[in-house]
């Protein structure tokens, strides 16, 4: 199937308005950045996460606004003073929001703090908010001492349980990807060790919903909107049994 094209119609106003074309022309296609699904864990699994690049350079990590082309690795944009965060630029890199639904019995979800794959590398956002905006970045620029263990609870809200993740290092001249593991717990010792791991065949009606983040509905110009900003078009994934 071939990409959404993006079409525009150009006009001059004044006296005589001029319209420069008699047809919409095309401009650009659209592509997705992320692709996800879910597959069996293996051993002390619940199950694992897949996530890959829909093209090369669509993850990328925070930089500075700039006034020439930007780095394919970073997430920059143009610098407007007074406007939003880091100068008028991107307010995060890529962000990754997972959602875990209908995870049932009071289980709770464990996910790494910090996962690796190649050149790519994601890390949690720490008390980040629903829609994916705010929180700090784990080992990087949260001021709290980071949490014990490699993995820990998932976020809790009044009906499901949530992770958001940013990139931290990409390579932008290929398309990456990564697996990583997802362990549901009937309890837990601390807030790094499951108490009794669920498999995914007790993971009845659960699932995950998977998209770029910061989630938002503002679809204009507006400074102190994050930048870039998604459309929460996610459609929930069943657990694998």
């Amino acid at each position: 199937m071939a990409p959404p094209t993006i079409l525009a119609s150009v006009f001059l106003s004044g006296s005589v308005p001029i319209m420069l074309s008699q047809f919409p022309i095309s401009i650009g296609s659209t592509q997705p950045g992320l692709a996800a699904s879910l597959s069996l864990g293996r051993v002390l699994e619940s199950f694992r996460v897949n996530l890959q690049e829909g093209f090369p350079a669509a993850f990328k990590i925070l930089g500075f606004p700039v006034v020439s082309s930007g780095g394919l690795a970073q997430e920059d944009g143009y610098p407007t003073p007074g406007s939003g965060v880091n100068q008028g630029g991107a307010s995060q890199g890529t962000r990754i929001l997972m959602q875990f639904l209908n995870f049932s019995g009071g289980a709770r979800v464990f996910v790494p703090f910090r996962v690796q794959s190649g050149q790519l590398e994601i890390r949690r956002v720490l008390n980040a908010a629903t829609d994916g905006t705010g929180g700090c970045i784990y080992l990087s620029t949260c001021l709290s001492p980071p949490p014990a263990g490699t993995a820990g609870p998932a976020q809790e809200t009044s009906n499901s349980q949530f992770v958001v993740y940013e990139v931290t290092n990409s390579d932008p001249f290929n398309v990456d990807q990564l697996e990583m593991s997802v362990y549901v717990c009937h309890g837990h010792t601390n807030s790094a060790t499951c108490q009794s791991l669920v498999s995914a065949q007790g993971l009845k009606n659960s699932q995950v919903r998977i998209s770029l983040a910061p989630l938002s509905t503002v679809d204009v110009s507006d400074g102190p909107a994050p930048e870039p900003r998604f459309v929460d078009i996610g459609i929930p994934m069943d657990v694998p049994r």
